[in-house]
């Protein structure tokens, strides 16, 4: 199971931090942001998180305050 990416990513932003974060909407489980690089010399389970949204919106980081994040759902609505 934790052997092989399974996981479809779609509708990919960042925001302006660094080690900036990866955003992105994975199909059939919620968004999810991830550091595009770590100290350790990989990136593991542990340097993501699930963000706002669901599986069919779009993601939005806030430019001034990159831990506000506004997520679509299904039928417009924010989350």
């Amino acid at each position: 199971m934790y052997n092989q990416p399974t996981a479809q990513f779609y509708r990919v932003t960042t925001d302006n931090r660094f080690p900036y974060r990866i955003y992105v909407h994975c199909r059939t489980t919620a968004p999810i942001r991830i550091f595009h690089r770590t100290d350790r010399g990989n990136i593991s389970e542990r340097d993501w998180e699930e963000t706002a949204g669901a599986e069919s919106g779009w993601l939005a980081v806030d430019p001034k305050n990159n831990d506000i994040v506004y997520g679509g759902n299904y039928a417009g609505l924010m989350k």
